[in-house]
């Protein structure tokens, strides 16, 4: 069901001369409430039809592309989300800076690059042959001089070189059921053992681990995951993070987990503010 359109306009850009500009500009845009399954609701954006040369058209078309991928909307949306909880829960007149882990073909690293708002974006992957061949995908987008990428167990400690300048926001579309075989073809202690069709406890083992390594290895920093699952809530704890937001996605989901002193430190501004 599609609820009626809204419009809104954004305010005037400093960076224009005067409201006529701004009007000429700027378009209103338009927004459309969708009910999907299970009474969840999804706020859109209308695309128009003459948006095909958006950033997500050329990366449709990159020379590295396989179906464990994430959708290129998907990613920027939830980065936007994370990039949304800087700004609120980050205060500072630095930009922020990316590690995209896990990074397969590159999309989520994509995103960073094509939002302009990041001062480094850095992507690694174990697989070598992927780290060598997403490569390829940034240089057909022009973007390979603005990305770092690194061959890198998600699983071990990062190399001083990540720890040098510690990421401010982490993205991580780990691989869990039949993507284990897409991504570590000869590691036979990774592969899944559920039914097709099926995310079992041992298909998502590895992502696990993988989340549980970046929230020790990045504990400042706020986390955006593709997983089934997470980390019992135990481990979470532990690690001193707690899930902001939570999104089914298919068989999978987008979870978005911030440290607890940030939202401590959040909700203290917030009361001080209404008293």
């Amino acid at each position: 069901r599609v609820a009626p359109n809204c419009l809104y306009k954004p305010h005037a850009s400093s960076d224009l001369v005067d409201a006529a500009q701004t009007n000429a500009v700027y378009q209103h845009e338009r927004f459309v409430v969708m009910e999907v399954a299970r009474g969840a609701f999804l706020l859109c954006t209308h695309v128009h039809a003459d948006a095909g040369n958006s950033w997500h058209t050329s990366w449709a078309t990159r020379p590295f592309l396989f179906s464990a991928a994430l959708d290129a909307h998907v990613a920027a949306a939830a980065l936007s989300l994370a990039v949304l909880v800087w700004d609120q829960t980050c205060p500072s007149s630095r930009s922020p800076s990316l590690l995209d882990a896990c990074c397969g073909s590159g999309t989520f690293s994509m995103a960073g690059i094509n939002a302009g708002c990041f001062s480094h974006v850095a992507a690694t992957e174990i697989n070598a042959d992927f780290a060598a061949r997403v490569l390829a995908n940034f240089e057909h987008m022009g973007v390979q001089s603005q990305v770092t990428v690194l061959t890198h167990d998600a699983r071990m400690r990062f190399p001083a070189a990540v720890h040098k300048a510690p990421p401010d926001i982490v993205v991580a579309n780990p691989p869990w059921g039949w993507k284990l075989k897409v991504q570590a073809p000869d590691k036979k202690a990774s592969m899944p053992t559920g039914k097709a069709g099926h995310v079992g406890e041992d298909s998502t083992c590895t992502a696990k681990e993988i989340v549980v390594n970046l929230l020790r290895e990045f504990p400042s920093a706020i986390h955006v995951v593709a997983s089934p699952e997470l980390p019992s809530e135990q481990s979470l704890a532990a690690a001193d993070f707690e899930v902001l937001l939570h999104c089914p996605l298919g068989q999978s989901a987008i979870w978005l987990l911030v440290p607890r002193q940030i939202l401590h430190t959040t909700c203290m501004v917030e009361e001080s503010e209404h008293n």
